[in-house]
């Protein structure tokens, strides 16, 4: 059972050599930052991957969260990237993640603005969703956040993982991740419902 505030650590993909088509899996792009999940109540906390606490390191992304989940409760999951000529740059990234000085903090904020990139819906008002098929979750997701910066919902492509694959090398992107449609979320585990197809570039 999750609740905003609680830590836990999120499920991750299994890695898979190639990309592929399949009507029951959706495509989105892997972006190359960090791991971040968003707990909204009275207050919004960030945590990592490894359940360390974020919130002071990314200030304008709470300010956003707090704006939008104003009077709501929700757990989110998705990454913190820092974007460099439209791509991640993730050194600049891990600058913003290890500053912990207030000063510092303000001003790389001003200097490396990020964006948190939300892929996934866990909790709402009450009532937990990880049982809930991804299909579902996502929807769900859409209807109660829109993308204005810093936080933005990323797009999920049904069954085109190989065009999502090429046009993302293209650009030179990380890879994709391929998410089974009606796959319930499962904390703390490697999933075979998820899978991540990365970029010779990467």
């Amino acid at each position: 059972m999750i609740k905003p505030g609680i830590p836990f650590i999120p499920m991750e993909p299994t890695s898979y050599p190639e990309a592929f088509d399949d009507e029951s899996f959706g495509f989105q792009v892997k972006w190359d930052g960090t791991r971040i999940l968003a707990h909204i109540d009275d207050a919004v906390e960030l945590f990592n991957r490894k359940m360390k606490r974020r919130t002071k390191h990314y200030p304008e992304v709470v300010d956003a969260l707090s704006r939008f989940f104003s009077h709501k409760s929700a757990v989110l999951d998705g990454e913190m990237i820092a974007l460099c000529g439209g791509k991640p740059d993730f050194q600049n990234l891990m600058r913003r993640d290890m500053a912990t000085e207030e000063a510092t903090v303000k001003y790389l904020a001003a200097k490396i603005p990020v964006t948190y990139v939300v892929f996934d819906i866990l909790y709402l008002n009450g009532k937990c969703l990880v049982d809930l098929p991804f299909s579902e979750r996502y929807g769900i997701l859409r209807g109660c956040l829109s993308s204005s910066d810093p936080v933005v919902v990323t797009d999920t492509f049904p069954g085109t993982g190989i065009a999502l694959f090429e046009a993302v090398k293209e650009k030179g992107l990380e890879g994709i991740v391929a998410k089974k449609l009606d796959s319930r979320y499962e904390i703390g585990k490697k999933s075979k419902n998820g899978s991540r197809s990365k970029t010779a570039a990467r």
